[in-house]
């Protein structure tokens, strides 16, 4: 018995691995450009969450800077990036400051900016009214 191949049998061997390889090569390329793809993705969207907060937080710095009776509307977009978002002031126990919270539903990216002492209210997309009144500044959702 021979051991020989025939020049047919090989060639067809060497496609057939040759192939493989190549696709193996093409998955892991489009593995590497697709997660360095969604990694800029979320550094854009956390980019754009953090632009928000410190537009929110300069309106309140504002508010805080001026005299009583100070009242002005603002606009806050519905959504980010075709993504909807959540916001609220928390108020840590005990510490002389609230914290603004914004992130993303239905996603990790979360942003926490400090405000200054007496900042109350509620705060959510859409139209809110910022005030400010015996140097308490309140948020109120415009309905």
């Amino acid at each position: 018995m021979s051991t020989s191949r025939s020049p047919k049998g090989q060639a067809a061997i060497e496609f057939a691995l040759v192939t493989s390889f190549m696709l193996l090569l093409f998955t892991v390329l489009f593995l590497v450009v697709g997660n360095v793809t969604l990694s800029s993705q979320e550094k854009q969207e956390a980019a754009q969450l953090n632009l928000l907060a410190e537009t929110i937080k300069s309106e309140i710095l504002l508010a805080k800077s001026v005299e009583d009776g100070y009242s002005r509307d603002v606009e806050l977009p519905l959504n980010i990036l075709g993504l909807e978002y959540e916001m609220q002031l928390n108020y840590p126990a005990n510490l002389d400051f609230s914290e603004l919270t914004l992130n993303y539903k239905h996603r990790d990216t979360k942003q926490v900016i400090p405000l200054p002492a007496n900042v109350t209210g509620d705060i959510a997309p859409g139209s809110i009214r910022i005030t400010k009144d015996l140097g308490i500044v309140t948020i109120a959702v415009n309905t």
